[in-house]
């Protein structure tokens, strides 16, 4: 749910079962190594690991993900065995290589050759007194594999029994050694002796066999965004020890996948040149069009990348426009998996590199990594000739400095945009005016022939692993399996196997034993000595004499999909589809004797037969239209349309209401919606599984038409209206999924012609003039005559695009599998077929509906979102059964609405869809903590929208709070706690307010429920990450401000935890996004600012950062909003730092008034002066006397530029702050200033001198009001503390020419008041401050006459 959208499946509460629906052909597993070591692991670590899990692939394009049942997994341990490794066994335990689930490696490996991996806490662990004292009874591990050697020594092979209790993991004995008799001409298999060996591992018992904690719970089934025929799952492969796993499609796409929530974070196909250059390819024939057939997917890691292969065949359907033959090539496009292991800072990527055809079958390709971690590509030829090749990835900048190319087309012809990603392919012109002169990121060396392998017809598989120093191989055909090994280039037979045709793949348990999975059976072999065959040349030494024993053998059924483990791994796992059906199973291999597949199986899920079936009585929903939010239109699989609004759809009223009177006999799988241009109705269009297409009138739903066509169901509707399509305006063109296109009248719905579909995917359709062109996924154009309804040419992309650069085109994309264009709020996905599976998906971009009803409060012409609906859509979203006394509020706010008829699932960034199975409401919450952060933040962004609306406060308030604070205790221990990085993400970037305001509210409470060590380990994993610390390239990166997002909130409420770098580091960092002018991150910064400057200010310059604000807020205007302006928001950060910190705020607002950096910045300081006063008056006030000063003194008439520059604007504060605060006064005609402090004293300011004249000081408290009379010559002063009004003469006098900047005589006393006047007041003697700026007034009646307002209380006195 990364891109906040959510997606409704449509789908009963009695269909949603956990079953796999579709045909399995692909799966891997990872943790299945050693049940054992599982009873290791902590139960509170269990949410947080990728422990075990499968993936399964089928046929449709689907995946479905398998973990651990977390509500189940707080059971007892089962218990270890005391006696690990006894002296009554024949072997010692050993552990296969690479199985710790921990993500470190081991960094300093053995010397031995045995593949021995012991973990502390296992070597440790049942130690006794009497295991210490009594060493004879276990096994050394130093002299463990001298002790093999004399034990296979005196014993052979086929004498060996295993008596040990070892884990079923734990091989029955090590073949390494053993030598065989002297070679002869070919291998010769030994089947069918009596003595069959012992089984691959032993019989799995009830108290070594997987236990219950291995069992696997169905979490998600995972639709990519290409689904159905022709995109069937060829491959998987699991990564990082599983936490992503990557799948190759039949259409060569591949995706990457997270195994908590199968999220996609990354995607590539080998027809789109990366960005941000393009990836030169090398064709096998100019102008040849290849389709291609992906037959495998090949990983390889190094360096922190991981090098990913696709490989392919030239299609069978490939066809040359020279010479009309299908060429035997083999494909090889390469990517690189970059930032796998740093997921978090959002910055993986999967991009082509390389891409390399050549003759050759796709099965003869393997790719390996030495023991010197060189990557090779090894490569079967049309002449059997093993070739290989070393394979280097490039950094980015080598690509510039002039490295080997291979050859590559340097044409180009100008495409329109449409047009451009159909051409770039091999052998054809780059998709731009520019030549693609870029080399590939991959270092290919010279190929090296390593010698021919004599195989019996086509191979049909090559694969190859590293073992140690030696590299393994094995080739195989139809009715042989040719094994040999490479050692510094030399390749040396090892053995000849006869096989069955269906070899599927071929792997090793070490450097002497082979497993080969073939389709029927699964067979294990021991391979004859190695060193007997070193005299020998490669492959002219033939070995003239070699025995290879069958180990065991495994009957399966043609339908099973099987697997191993992991590299080495004597685990095999396996998908069964039955009458009683489906189940995975891990494998046992025994024994010849052991017949009954029941003692050889453990089943690791399953389901029923009850589970598979399904009732066909009640109407499932195959197709969905949303037009808007008040109208939905729904097809069913019996024919029928009906209408819904938005909260109709996500109640358990979808099935109540009427059907329409005329229905279509067939399953609605497709509905689009036209219009009739000459009367204005609109119309619907649906596609029928049976190939017919549909028409009804959209307000009565009448039907209109039918024609049963095609052959495929319908996948778009296109009409033209413009007039640029000639004949064929007010026309639909309905296209099939096989390319079929029908063209139908829409006024009198005629159908006139049908244009055939072609074996290649329709990509575009190009209409001009009387010529429809056609565009396919081969790179073919088919030209088609309107006027004559004939074919007139087949041509290829490049003479195509020489006719649409003349102009008078216009284009429409195609579809796949009916998937709806993203439009405003609501869109749908219908994959369905016509018993409901995969159940149309209704998607909601909750984004676009929280932006939509922001606008139609702000513009009244703007359509508004009905409250309703979002209560509706929280009923859908919120998790029933969690808290009885929330369900009761829910319920009673939505008049006991229910939903039975949606599952919410979620949409990633790559447009694939995930639905999750959960057995409890707790299960909503236990897939991931990206998927917890998007289901909370939708529920809480929904919450502050239907707030706003009012009216809702009760129900607001309660989900809010129990979303916030209780959901983590009402969930449990599984509970997975939201990413703190995809709250930041979205508190950062998004251009919604409610929704960065409701990811602040949940990051906020997140980093309070956090414990301390937890919040300190986020702190120092991503402060490394600071803007400040990486280099200039990267300090504006997504990945910098991210960081900063969460180390700068962070310290702001944790700060105690945080060391003074971290601190320092931060603020550094935020000064960076703040100066830089061209930072897309400074709202960030500007926000970050504000909210912690207390903190910040002893780690940076406090007044030059304000002064950067005060730039920033009077200087962003408007226009220059992007998500968030950065102007406004500098504005409030100069309110909240001046509230917060006056002294510090006060000092560098006095220092720039006096002393501006420039004319331009004094006008910003003067603006910032204004805005206070108008925004937050009460945080000048108790500054306002210095602030004046500073005012009055930038008006030195010493400075005639300066006081001409600023002198408007001093006026406008002066009249502002006269009007605001009763305090100060001003007076026209004689330019004085009056001043007020709190101590009670008035300061008398010239505004012609600029000068302070002088001081009266009269009042004990604080003042409360000033006013000059008319004429100027007197000031009144009032206190209501002290209930007293003071009259001053404040006139040019006689003494004033002898004294200047005394003040005029009073009277009698000189500086006493010229006139003391008393009252009386009840409640105003208590006004606060605020109360004084809006309740205080004067009002001259005469020029010797004022009366004064307190409240409603009025004196008139006379000076």
């Amino acid at each position: 749910m990364t891109n906040m959208h959510l997606a409704f499946s449509l789908q009963a509460t009695e269909d949603r079962k956990c079953t796999i629906n579709s045909e399995p052909c692909a799966m891997e597993t990872w943790g299945f190594e050693d049940p054992e070591y599982e009873a290791d692991i902590d139960d509170s670590e269990l949410p947080k690991k990728h422990l075990w899990g499968a993936v399964v692939g089928c046929s449709d394009g689907s995946l479905y993900l398998f973990r651990p049942d977390l509500s189940k997994s707080a059971k007892r341990k089962p218990p270890v065995s005391k006696r690990r490794f006894s002296a009554s066994s024949d072997l010692p335990y050993r552990r296969a290589p690479h199985l710790s689930f921990s993500r470190s490696r081991n960094a300093s490996p053995s010397a031995s050759k045995t593949n021995l991996t012991v973990y502390k806490s296992r070597a440790v662990s049942g130690l006794s007194k009497e295991r210490v004292e009594a060493p004879k009874n276990f096994v050394d591990f130093e002299d463990e594999q001298e002790k093999m050697k004399g034990m296979i020594a005196e014993r052979g092979v086929r004498d060996m029994k295993d008596s040990s209790p070892r884990s079923s993991l734990s091989p029955p004995f090590d073949l390494s050694v053993h030598r065989m008799d002297d070679a002869i001409t070919l291998a010769s298999v030994e089947s069918s002796s009596p003595l069959i060996s012992p089984p691959l591992s032993p019989t799995l018992s009830p108290q070594s066999s997987v236990s219950h904690r291995k069992h696997l719970f169905m979490r998600a089934r995972i639709l990519p965004q290409d689904f159905g025929y022709g995109h069937s799952i060829v491959t998987i492969r699991i990564l990082e020890e599983g936490e992503l796993f990557l799948a190759l499609q039949e259409s060569g796409k591949v995706l990457l996948f997270k195994t908590l929530d199968g999220d996609c974070v990354a995607s590539a196909t080998p027809g789109t040149a990366p960005a941000p250059s393009r990836v030169p390819v090398v064709s096998h024939g100019s102008g040849s069009q290849v389709m291609w057939e992906w037959k495998s997917l090949q990983v390889a890691e190094k360096d922190g990348s991981i090098l990913v292969i696709a490989v392919a065949n030239a299609d069978t359907r490939t066809v040359g426009l020279g010479s009309g033959e299908t060429d035997d090539k083999a494909r090889v496009v390469m990517f690189e998996l970059s930032g796998a292991r740093e997921n978090e800072y959002n910055e993986i990527a999967l991009t082509k590199i390389g891409d390399l055809v050549f003759s050759g079958r796709a099965e003869g390709v393997a790719l390996c990594q030495d023991a010197n971690k060189i990557i090779k590509l090894y490569q079967v030829d049309i002449t059997s000739r093993l070739l290989v090749r070393t394979l280097a990835i490039l950094p980015l900048s080598a690509t510039s400095l002039g490295q080997r190319q291979l050859p590559i087309s340097t044409s180009g012809i100008p495409l329109p945009q449409p047009l451009r990603g159909l051409v770039s392919r091999s052998g054809q012109p780059s998709p731009s005016n520019e030549t693609s002169d870029v080399p590939p990121r991959v270092d290919t060396q010279l190929e090296l022939a390593l010698g021919i392998l004599s195989l019996t017809g086509k191979v049909e598989g090559l694969r190859l692993k590293s073992i140690g120093a030696t590299t393994m191989g094995a080739a195989w055909s139809a009715n042989e399996l040719l094994v040999f090994s490479l050692r510094q280039s030399r390749m040396m037979m090892r053995c000849v196997i006869p096989v069955q045709p269906g070899v599927k793949f071929v792997d090793w348990l070490n450097e002497n034993i082979v497993r080969l999975t073939c389709s029927t059976k699964i067979e294990t072999y021991v391979l004859p000595d190695a060193k007997n065959n070193e005299s020998h040349d490669s492959i002219e030494g033939i070995p003239t004499q070699t025995t290879t024993k069958l180990l065991s053998s495994l009957h399966i059924s043609r339908k099973e999909v099987v697997c191993s483990g992991n590299d080495f791994s004597w685990q095999l796992l396996s998908i069964q589809t039955g009458s009683d059906g489906q189940r995975i199973v891990v494998l046992q291999q025994g024994s010849g004797k052991r017949s009954p597949r029941e003692n050889s199986t453990t089943p690791v899920w399953s389901t029923t037969t009850s589970m598979l079936a399904r009732d066909p009585s009640p109407p499932r929903i195959t197709a969905i239209l949303p037009l808007e939010l008040a109208l939905i239109v729904v097809g069913y699989n019996d024919g029928c349309l009906r209408k819904f609004s938005i909260e109709e759809l996500l109640s358990s009223r979808i099935y109540d209401a009427p059907p329409v009177i005329k229905t279509a006999d067939c399953a609605i799988v497709s509905l689009f919606a036209v219009r009739n241009a000459r009367t204005g109705r609109r119309l619907v269009v649906g596609g029928g599984d049976d190939g017919s297409i549909n028409f009804w009138d959209l307000s009565t739903l009448d039907f209109r038409a039918r024609w049963v066509i095609f052959t495929e169901p319908l996948t778009q509707a296109i009409q033209l209206e413009s007039e640029a399509a000639g004949r064929l305006q007010g026309c639909c063109l309905c296209v099939s999924g096989d390319g079929t296109i029908a063209v139908i009248v829409i006024d009198s719905f005629d159908f006139l012609y049908l244009i055939p579909g072609s074996p290649a995917p329709l990509r575009t359709l190009w209409l001009g003039s009387d010529n429809l062109m056609l565009f396919y996924a081969d790179g073919r154009t088919r030209l088609w005559d309107v006027k004559t309804r004939e074919f007139w040419r087949s041509m290829s992309s490049e003479k195509a695009a020489e006719m649409l650069a003349q102009g008078g085109w216009f284009s429409a994309m195609i579809g796949d599998g009916g998937a709806e264009t993203h439009k405003g709020v609501l869109s749908a996905l219908n994959k369905s077929t016509a018993s409901g599976d995969p159940p149309p998906i209704l998607l909601f971009d909750i984004p676009a509906l929280l932006d939509k009803l922001t606008r139609g409060h702000l513009s009244p012409g703007i359509e508004k979102v009905n409250p309703e609906r979002l209560k509706a859509l929280l009923v859908a979203v919120h998790t029933q059964g969690l808290d009885e006394l929330i369900d009761r509020v829910v319920s009673d706010a939505c008049a006991g609405a229910t939903n039975s008829v949606t599952n919410v699932g979620s949409f990633d960034a790559y447009l694939n869809h995930q639905s999750f199975c959960f057995d409890s409401s707790h299960g909503v919450w236990q897939v991931s903590p990206d998927h917890s952060a998007g289901r909370l933040l939708t529920i809480v962004s929904l919450l502050r929208a239907l707030m706003s609306a009012g009216g809702y406060e009760e129900l607001v308030g309660s989900l809010l709070l129990f979303y916030t604070t209780s959901l983590p205790m009402a969930v449990g221990k599984t509970y997975q706690a939201p990413n703190l990085m995809f709250l930041a993400r979205h508190w950062n970037e998004s251009p919604v307010a409610d929704i960065r305001l409701a990811a602040k509210h949940l990051f906020e409470s997140e980093i309070a429920r956090l414990p301390d060590d937890e919040i300190i380990a986020i702190a120092e994993k991503w402060q490394h990450k600071l803007p400040c610390l990486l280099p200039d390239s990267e300090k504006q990166s997504a990945k910098a401000a991210l960081a900063l997002i969460l180390c700068g909130n962070i310290s702001i409420e944790k700060y105690s935890l945080l060391s003074s770098t971290t601190l320092a580091d931060v603020a550094k960092s935020i000064t960076i996004f703040l100066y830089d002018d061209t930072s897309p991150h400074r709202a960030l910064a500007i926000e970050l600012c504000s909210r912690g400057f207390e903190i910040w200010q002893q780690y940076f310059d406090a007044m030059e950062a304000l002064r950067s604000l005060f730039t920033l807020a009077t200087s962003v205007r408007k226009e220059a909003i992007s998500v968030r302006n950065a102007g406004q928001q500098a504005r409030m950060a100069v309110l909240q730092i001046a509230s917060n910190n006056s002294p510090l705020f006060m000092t560098t607002l006095s220092l720039d008034i006096l002393h501006p950096r420039s004319i331009e910045y004094s006008k910003s300081v003067m603006q910032i002066i204004a805005f206070l006063i108008r925004k937050k008056p009460l945080v000048l006030y108790p500054n306002l006397p210095r602030l004046m000063e500073a005012v009055v003194k930038s008006l030195d008439p010493g400075s005639n530029d300066d006081r001409e520059a600023v002198m408007d604007a001093v006026t406008e504060i002066i009249a502002l702050v006269v009007q605001t605060f009763p305090t100060v006064d001003f007076h026209t005609g004689s330019q004085r200033l009056a001043v007020g402090t709190s101590e009670g004293a008035v300061i008398m300011y010239d505004l012609k001198t600029a000068t302070r004249l002088y001081v009266l000081e009269g009042h004990r408290k604080r003042l409360t009001g000033i006013s000059f009379s008319p004429d100027g010559r007197r000031m009144v002063t009032l206190s209501v503390e002290e209930c007293v009004v003071l009259v001053w003469k404040v006139g040019s006098s006689f003494t004033s020419f002898f004294h200047p900047g005394a003040p005029p005589r009073q009277g009698r006393s000189g500086s006493d008041p010229y006139k003391t006047l008393s009252f009386r007041l009840q409640n105003e003697a208590m006004l606060t401050i605020e109360a004084t700026l809006k309740q205080v007034r004067f009002e001259w009646q005469a020029e010797r006459s004022v009366r004064v307002e307190i409240r409603e209380t009025m004196f008139t006195f006379s000076t």
